[in-house]
Order: C-alpha cells, then structure tokens, then sequence
C-alpha cells in the first residue's frame, strides 16, 4: 500500500512539474536585432503573458515580436509559478538588474509604493507618504552581469529603501529573499571580493542624497575603509530596468541587518542586537546600550581602569576606526545616520557599522575639506544637527584617556598616510570615474540633469582628496597640541618588510607623521635571512624599534642572508623524484652522520618560494633516509606546498632557516627519465637516471655502483696477480743456461 501511495504521489509531482514546464526559444540576455519569441508548455495548456509588468493576462497564440528591451511575465493556466524574461537591445558598460512587478504596485494613486498617496503631510519628508511606509510587494528580480549572462532570477519581496532619499524620483528599493515567493535566498555570488554565494536581502540604492551629483559619494567612501575596523557595506554599480523601462545608474548593496552580520561573523542571525540613531531598536532590544552610555557618562577616562571596564562593554579599536572616517569624510548627517550592535551572547560588545555617508566628500559644499570636524566631534555643542552633544559623547569621553589619544592619532596617521592618502584617493575615484562615464549621459538625461553636476561634483571630490589630509592635520595639531609634522621615508627594502604602525611596506615610501607621538616600527626578514640593523641608525640592531620624531627621518631596515648550516653535507639530497602515479614527487633526505637529527620545522622550498615544512617529532636516523611526497604527506608534513619540475630550484632549510643543501635541476640531469638518484662511488660521483626507484632505502644506482666497483677492484687485482705470474715466468723464462743461484 505505501508502495502504492509513493508512486501515485510520483507521478502526481511529475505530473505537475510537466504542468508548469515552460519552454521559452530566447533566454534572457542581450539581442542586437529583434526577434520573434516563442513560447511552449509540455503540458499543452494555454499560455499567459504581459509585457508591461501586470499579471499576465493575454493569450498566447503565436510567437510574440521582441523589438526592444523588454520584461516578459509568463504563466501557464492554473499555475500559480510564473516565469520572468528580460531582453536586453541596449548595451550597458556596467551589469544590468531588471526588476518586474504590477505598475499598480508602485504608481496607483492610492496604493503605490513610489507615490506620495493621500495621507502624505504637505512638507518635506511628507511623512505618511506611500513610501514611508514599508510596503512589501511581490516582484521578479533579474542580475544580468558579465558578458550580459544570467546570474540568478527568481521572485521577491520589494519596498522602497531610504528615508529623505525616498522623496527622490528615483528611488531605491530593498530586495528580500522568502520562501513565500519561491526561493528564501538569493543564490548568487553578487559582491566577487565577498565570496558569498546565497543573499537574504540586498539594497538596489540610488546614491541616496548624492542622487545626480557624483551619484557614487556613498559607495565610494565605503570602498576607502572597507579594511579598517568596521563594517561596511560591499557595492556593485549598476544599471536599472523597471518594467522594461530604463530607470537610471544604482548600485546593488550588502543590507546591514542580521542577516548581514550572521553572513559576516557566522553568528545566528537571531543572536544580535541592532540599534540605530539614538538607541531606536532595529533587530530584536537594546541590552545593556543605555546603561553603558550611563557609564560612559558619569565616568573618569584618565584612570585606565575605566576605559578596561569599558573595553568589555564595547569595541574600542572598532569605535574609534568608525569616529576617523566620518570625520575624514566630514559627513555632516553623521549625527544621525548611526548603526551599531552586539552579539546577545556572554561577552559580546558593541560595534558601530559605517551607513549613508552621502553627504560627506564635499556635497553640501565645494570647500568642504577645509571643515574641522575635530572640533565639531571633540567639543561638546549646544547645536541639535548635524553634532548633537549625544552623538559626540562616547569620542568625548574616550579621549579624556591620554593612552587613547595616542592611539587614535597612530590610526589617523596610519589612515592619511595609507587608506586615505591623497594618491590613494585620486586612484580610487579614477577608477569610479572610469566605470560610470559611459553611463552617465544616458542617466543624466533620463532624470533630466545635466552631466556638468557631475563634472563638477567628480571635480570637488578630486579636490576634497588631495587637501583633506593637510588641513585635518593641521586641526589634530591645534587640537592636540603637537608640535609640528615631520616625513618619515622608506627606501627600497630588499629581502623583508617593514611594519610601521601595524601597515606593512616593501618599497620606496615616505609620510607625514605628529610629533610628540610614539610610533613602533618592526623589521620582518624574508625566509632565510636575518635583521642587521637599521640605515638612519646602524648601531641599533634590535627589529624592533619605538620612536618619536623631532626631525624628518629614514627609518629603513637593512637585511642579510643568514649562514650556511652546520648540517651542510651532512644531511643531503639522495634521490628526486618529479613524477610518480601513485605519491606525485618526492625528494629524499640522508643523514651522512652516525647520530639521529631532528628535522623538526625544517623547509624544503622550489623556485615558486613555496614551502613544505616538516612536521615536529620527524627525525632521520645515523646512515638513515627521510622521504617526503607530495601526495602522501602523512604526519611527515606541517605545512605549505610541494612541487617539482625537471627545472626545479631545490633548497632545504634548516629549523634556523639556515640553508643546507641547494639543488637546480635540469632537463639534461633527467635523460629523458622520472628519477635522479645520487652516487658516490670511486669510479662514479653525481646524479644518475633511475628507471626504478629507491626512496627510503639505498639507492639502487648506488648499489649497482658499488657492485662495478667490486668487479673492477676483483678485476684489477686479478691484472695484478696476473702481471705478476707473468713476470715471474718471464724471468724464469730468460734465465741463462748453467747459471747458479
């Protein structure tokens, strides 16, 4: 009976997903010239469909005419599954997202989201406004990337995104990803750098207050500090069609929410507290934010035990990397445009997400780098925006700790020197610059700007770059009171790095930093060599070197290769092999002493400078050999990689990183053979082809050499013997007759 039951519900399912099986002739893509689609359903039920977004509706009879860009909904009578089909005849220099849903849905005077709606109050943000209210709509989201290829489509949820942005005409959307609509995630590798491959949500966001003016500040200014100490959000520029309809230049963003930080932190998404503005709970309460801020408040900062005590309620490396860039960034919604959160669990802290930086980089104003946003974060105000006293208090309070201000003014000399140094700015914004250029026409005539905004916003922003770092300099300095900057440089380093401020150099470089601060530099030689001392100072031979400046100065490391090792021609390389069907390469180790040698932590490198490190507790025995494969490490392998081609550059290591024996090997040292093994025998010295193989025991070319050896010494000494029989029976041979002894 239940085989019975199992194959009535098998071919109930087959049954249904023939129902709902439609094949279309053209999928989703770019065309160059029209073409006539044709639909088909393995069913043999009738076909509906609609070209302008509403539920499909029209008959299918005959091929339908694709002449322009276009959205297709599609569905089969009695099917509650559509399909959606995007056909592209215009191409775009960045990928293409195609969002489709009822018009009714966005534009009915009553009920749409993108409108006003009857409630709307009559001033600006007109609160009650449709699109304030978090509306949810069914929709259909397409991501045609690279080379205009599919990269994932299905159904979604979609609302309006922003807060004063939604008053825009083009506004942002969020996207959501639920069963409801068919999948719960969107499966797609949306962000490369990122690596993930599944999305609960995404932003779709028009640039927000940046919207035709650079309409790329936001995404921008994140992409500056993505490696510092905070959360951001990842970007990818795009180009919108809404029903078919060309709706401008977005750019497809990470959504901070839980699910944001589960992705990131592989926590579970309903582990996390995220609050927002002035302690307004986004995600599930506020724990213990108001007490810490109550804390905060009331507390002496100049004690170090205070900002210990502190240090297990918040993320202070994480705070101060926050409070750097919104004041490098002079963002003047800073005040009120503030994300932060903690994990539930024992021990979590705070941490503070950087979010809708739109209006830094000069927007309100072409002048904007000379702002001292120092003063407008460190100083308490009476002003309600954009520096409210609440929303300066912890940076306030932090700083009253003189171990603090070293630290931050270490991080913003890092930053201005670095991440956000004027030419690493200007190749940033270049390379924006580049990617919308082409698209930027076409958006500026479809919201009816002119492109001379952009220019001249592209313009400020070049020139917020290259003068911010001078004039915030200078405000730390009043601040502070330091005394003066000084240049640090950095010539050409040669077999090591150098970390200065924990940022790693390996070439010419040079920067401002304060005076009256404590700087730690640290000199990191290559593998096989070791720190000499340092070129300003050739006296100070410690790697490890704490400064502070009163002059400019030439902090560069001077490196030196470290010493043969004793092990040399003791321990050697006996047999190599580059390729075996069953281990891959090997290479043979021998132990030419009568004791056992550890081998530890020991290297053995290739021309790649790749690593095989062995495992600790692997020794070789007095006369023994030691092999190393590359296939089957076992517990012999610690580490790192292992390869060998017939022009190899072998080197082992020791655990000192002291070179013991050096190898190059060569197409001619093979003869046309897999196996080179080493003899050293009276009448042969050197590398000699195998056809065989002996790894772990005596090489058998050596055994044959040993054994010719043994044939000529029996050879010789039967010559010997033999000569001398001769000339025996020579002379007695020639011996004159009657001759007496």
């Amino acid at each position: 009976m239940k085989a019975f039951l199992a194959c009535l519900f098998l071919i109930a399912s087959v049954s249904f997903s023939q129902k709902d099986s439609i094949v279309v002739s053209h999928e989703s893509g770019y065309y160059p010239s029209p073409f006539s689609l044709i639909l088909s359903c393995s069913s043999g039920n009738n076909i509906y469909y609609s070209t302008d977004g509403n539920y499909p509706n029209t008959r299918y009879k005959d091929s339908i005419r694709i002449e322009s860009t276009q959205s297709i909904r599609i569905r089969t009578e009695g099917s509650k599954t559509e399909v959606t089909k995007n056909y592209l005849f215009t191409k775009h220099s960045l990928p293409v997202v195609f969002l489709t849903l009822s018009p009714s849905d966005l534009f009915d005077s009553l009920t749409g989201m993108y409108v006003k709606g009857p409630n709307a109050k009559p001033d600006p943000p007109y609160h009650g406004a449709n699109y304030h209210k978090n509306w949810e709509r069914a929709a259909n989201i397409e991501l045609l990337g690279t080379g205009f290829q599919s990269e994932f489509n299905q159904r979604v949820g979609i609302r309006i995104f922003g807060q004063y942005s939604a008053m825009l005409p083009q506004k942002s959307f969020s996207i959501h990803a639920k069963s409801k609509y068919g999948s719960k995630k969107i499966k797609a590798k949306v962000f490369k750098e990122l690596g993930f491959k599944k999305y609960k949500s995404l932003i779709v966001r028009n640039s927000g207050s940046d919207f035709c003016n650079s309409h790329f500040r936001d995404a921008f200014m994140t992409s500056l500090v993505k490696d510092l100490n905070i959360e951001t959000q990842a970007y990818r520029s795009c180009v919108v069609y809404l029903n078919g309809n060309y709706w401008g230049i977005y750019h497809l963003r990470e959504k901070l929410n839980e699910h944001y930080l589960a992705q990131h932190y592989s926590i579970d998404k309903d582990s996390v507290a995220i609050l927002k503005h002035r302690a307004d709970v986004q995600h599930y309460g506020r724990l213990n934010y108001k007490s810490m801020l109550r804390f905060i408040e009331r507390t002496d900062f100049s004690k170090n035990e205070n900002i210990d005590s502190l240090a297990k309620l918040m993320d202070i490396d994480n705070y101060l990397d926050y409070n750097i860039a919104q004041v490098y960034f002079n963002n003047i919604d800073a005040g009120g445009n503030i994300r932060y959160w903690r994990s539930r669990k024992e021990g979590g802290k705070w941490r503070w997400m950087l979010f809708d930086t739109d209006f830094g980089f000069g927007l309100s104003s072409s002048n904007g780098y000379e702002e001292n946003t120092i003063q407008d974060y460190f100083i308490k105000s009476s002003r309600k925006w954009p520096y409210p006293d609440w929303s300066t208090l912890i940076i306030r309070k932090l700083l009253e700790n003189e171990g603090v201000k070293q630290t931050y003014l270490r991080k913003v000399t890092n930053y201005l020197n670095w991440q956000l140094s004027e030419q690493t700015v200007e190749s940033r914004l270049q390379q924006f610059e580049t990617s919308l250029s082409n698209e930027i026409p076409r958006h500026y005539k479809r919201w009816k700007r002119s492109t001379g905004i952009w220019e001249k916003n592209v313009k400020a922003m070049k020139e917020f770059g290259a003068n911010r770092p001078a004039f915030l300099r200078k405000y730390l300095c009043d601040f502070f009171q330091l005394d003066s900057l000084y240049r640090v440089t950095i010539d050409s380093i040669e077999n090591g790095s150098f970390v200065l401020n924990g940022i790693a150099y390996s070439t010419n470089w040079s920067g401002v930093f304060f005076s009256n601060i404590s700087y730690e530099a640290m000199a990191q030689p290559s593998f096989g060599y070791h720190f000499r001392y340092w070129k300003s100072d050739t006296t100070n031979t410690q790697p490890g070197y704490t400064f502070t400046l009163d002059q400019d100065r030439n902090i560069t490391p001077i490196f030196a290769k470290n010493k043969q090792s004793s092990y040399s021609g003791v321990v050697v390389i006996s047999e190599i092999c580059k390729k075996d069907s069953v281990y891959g390469n090997y290479l043979e180790l021998y132990n030419n002493s009568n004791e056992e040698i550890d081998l530890g932590g020991w290297h053995i490198v290739n021309e790649n400078n790749e690593h095989y490190v062995i495992a600790d507790g692997v020794s070789i025995k007095p006369k023994g050999y030691s092999v190393f494969y590359t296939k089957n490490p076992s517990e012999m392998i610690k580490g790192g990689l292992f390869n060998i081609k017939s022009w190899s550059l072998l080197k082992v290591y020791s655990k000192k990183e002291e070179l013991v024996e050096e190898l190059k090997l060569s197409k001619k040292l093979f003869d046309k053979g897999e196996i080179i093994e080493k003899v050293n025998s009276v009448i042969r010295k050197g590398w000699i082809v195998s056809h065989v193989g002996s790894p772990g025991k005596r090489n058998e070319r050596q055994i044959a050499s040993e054994n010719e050896n043994k044939y000529i010494l029996i050879g010789f000494v039967v010559a010997i013997v033999l000569l001398f029989l001769f000339v025996l029976f020579f002379k007695k041979k020639t011996r004159p007759r009657g001759a007496t002894e």
